[in-house]
This record gives C-alpha cells, sequence and structure tokens, in this order.
C-alpha cells in the first residue's frame, strides 16, 4: 500500500465478491502495510482465480485485482507436525 502526500487515515482492506469458497476478514492499518489473509475451504477447486482487493478510508475507495493460487497443502508440514506431538508424548 503506497500512502500519496500526508494521508495518514486508517484504511479498511478486504475482499469484493470473492470466487466460492474464497474468503477472507477485512483488516484496518493506520501504517504502510496490512496482512490479508485468505482462506480456501474445503472442496475448492485447485487453481488460479482472480480476486479483487478493495481499500477503503472515509469516502475514497481502491480497487486492486490480484491472482490467487489454491494449492494442495505441503505434506511435509503435517508430517513435522505429528513428529514433534511423538517426541513430546515420549519424552515424558
Amino acid at each position: 500500500m503506497n500512502r500519496i502526500g500526508r494521508f495518514e487515515d486508517t484504511v479498511s482492506i478486504g475482499l469484493v465478491d470473492p470466487p466460492a469458497g474464497i474468503s477472507a476478514a477485512t483488516v484496518t492499518t493506520a501504517g504502510t502495510s496490512a496482512a490479508l489473509e485468505l482462506t480456501a475451504a474445503r472442496g475448492v477447486t485447485l487453481g488460479r482465480y482472480l480476486v479483487v482487493l478493495r481499500s477503503v478510508s472515509g469516502d475514497i475507495e481502491r480497487t486492486s485485482v490480484v491472482w490467487v493460487s489454491v494449492r494442495r497443502a505441503q505434506p511435509q508440514a503435517w508430517i513435522a507436525s505429528v513428529e514433534r506431538s511423538h517426541v513430546e508424548q515420549s519424552g515424558r
């Protein structure tokens, strides 16, 4: 997010009519960056989706279009968490 001039008001960022199964909670920031966490529901078809982001501050509104890729979760992350859990149990 690029602020122009001395603009310092809070900005809310969210999705506009996202594809079915893709969602995000709107975030508000007074800074120069924000993290919008997108979630894909189970059953969403893997692939690329166009997503529209809307930034709003008072009566000022801007939109941006971005590509979002929905991919399978990495199995290594699941295996790592199972191994960590196993070590904790055996350490008792």
